[in-house]
């Protein structure tokens, strides 16, 4: 389910994620749009490679922004349905993507 937050909301989604990580990079105070099994997903991968964190680097993006960095404008950031995530093993370095598939 696709739910829609304010730009200052702070609630927590999971143990681990809350709705700022996911808000749009352009600057601009919008709506927030997260898919609640995008966060089932990402709890999902913490908890199979142990992750010691994850960092959301894009998640939900305006359509505005979603051009601005090389998408289409109606991709599946802008549907709150994608992340692009870095995700840290318990030692503190970074996991290689190839190992983290959904």
């Amino acid at each position: 389910m696709i739910i829609s937050y304010a730009n200052d909301d702070k609630t927590y989604l999971s143990h681990h994620f809350n709705v700022q990580e996911f808000r749009c990079k352009c600057g601009q105070v919008h709506e927030i749009l997260i898919d609640s099994s995008l966060i089932s997903k990402l709890e999902r991968i913490f908890t199979a490679i142990n992750c010691s964190k994850i960092i959301v680097t894009s998640g939900y993006r305006c359509e505005k922004h979603d051009k601005t960095v090389g998408g289409s404008g109606c991709g599946q950031h802008t549907k709150g349905t994608a992340a692009d995530i870095i995700c840290y093993s318990q030692d503190g370095q970074p996991i290689s993507s190839k190992k983290v598939r959904v």
